[in-house]
């Protein structure tokens, strides 16, 4: 091999390549403490998945562009520029969190349960601010010098009545321990409800559903799998079986700010569209914006269906007939 083939696949470029990743059962890795009941068929979480994080090589990059299932990027799309990749992998993990309790919220709100606030929760921290010392993505806010929030209102109006500048004690859950300390405001709060300025924090009200759901999401970061866990954790609960023995699988936000089970758009709609065909999907869950996108990367032989909330994906869903042949997938409960 010349000097030219060993660049080739021995120099990392500050480039990534995502293809399709994996689209687990999502049954299998949620407990519900409540009666659930079994279904025919099943219902999965679909991933792109990047190959090499640290980089991808010019062999590979080249390959890649003329590979289907393959998609060339920045690697700065995913791994900004002055974050380290342990930070954004902290921010991802926290996306994920906060994916899977609004999805339970969603789902248990669709039975008619309320969910309860239990402070806010953090994003992000923004590089350069005050807090981003002791902050970290994932932090549940619970109270502002001794005086308990529930949620971002109360937050607000704590940090409203100080000056920029001024030091505020903060208490947060972290890992199952509380912790306590001190940081600078820089201003008065935003009316962005996701960046609250003062302290420098992309931040989300934190709601818990009222009967314990627990997702192990593993290895899997980020917001997208909100809608399909919403749908799973629905389909257990109630009597009906939702899939009718099809292999649904699905991508897409769920959100609870404005009203409940809003379903947000995701991107690489094309590449997992792909992960679900290779566990044998037949329908596919998307959001309504992006579901001519995943149209087109599912052909003729999986059912695309674009929704706008999680009580419209439930609507379609029961007017699927049901799968012929029965069982599809055999399913643990």
């Amino acid at each position: 091999m010349g000097l030219i083939g060993v660049l080739a696949v021995s120099l990392r470029l500050p480039l990534l390549v995502l293809e399709p990743g994996p689209a687990p059962d999502i049954a299998e890795r949620t407990e519900i403490d409540a009666q659930t009941y079994p279904s025919e068929g099943s219902m999965h979480l679909t991933t792109a998945q990047v190959g090499r994080p640290k980089g991808a090589t010019a062999a590979e990059v080249l390959a890649a562009i003329f590979a289907s299932e393959q998609v060339v990027f920045p690697r700065t799309a995913i791994y900004p520029a002055g974050r380290s990749d342990q930070e954004t992998e902290s921010i991802q993990a926290a996306q994920m969190t906060r994916s899977e309790l609004e999805a339970a919220v969603a789902a248990l709100g669709e039975l008619g349960m309320p969910y309860r606030a239990e402070g806010v929760f953090v994003i992000e921290v923004l590089q350069g601010t005050p807090a981003a010392a002791e902050l970290v993505a994932g932090d549940v806010i619970t109270a502002v010098d001794a005086k308990p929030v529930k949620d971002l209102r109360d937050l607000n109006r704590e940090l409203a009545a100080r000056d920029g500048g001024e030091r505020v004690r903060l208490e947060v859950l972290r890992g199952g321990e509380v912790k306590s300390f001190a940081v600078k405001t820089t201003g008065p709060p935003t009316e962005d409800k996701e960046d609250i300025s003062p302290l420098g924090a992309k931040l989300a009200d934190f709601r818990k559903a009222p009967i314990e759901v627990s997702i192990s999401s593993r290895d899997i970061g980020g917001p997208s799998a909100g809608l399909m866990y919403s749908l799973s954790i629905y389909d257990r609960l109630v009597p009906e079986d939702l899939t009718k023995g099809w292999i649904i699988a699905g991508t897409g936000t769920i959100d609870n700010e404005d009203r409940t089970g809003v379903v947000g758009t995701v991107g690489s709609v094309g590449l997992k569209v792909r992960a679900a065909g290779r566990i044998g999907a037949q329908v596919f869950m998307v959001p309504k914006e992006e579901a001519e996108a995943a149209r087109e990367a599912a052909g003729d032989g999986m059912q695309v269906i674009g929704v706008s909330t999680l009580k419209e994906a439930i609507g379609e869903l029961r007017k699927l007939p049901p799968a012929e042949g029965g069982k599809k997938v055999e399913q643990k409960r």
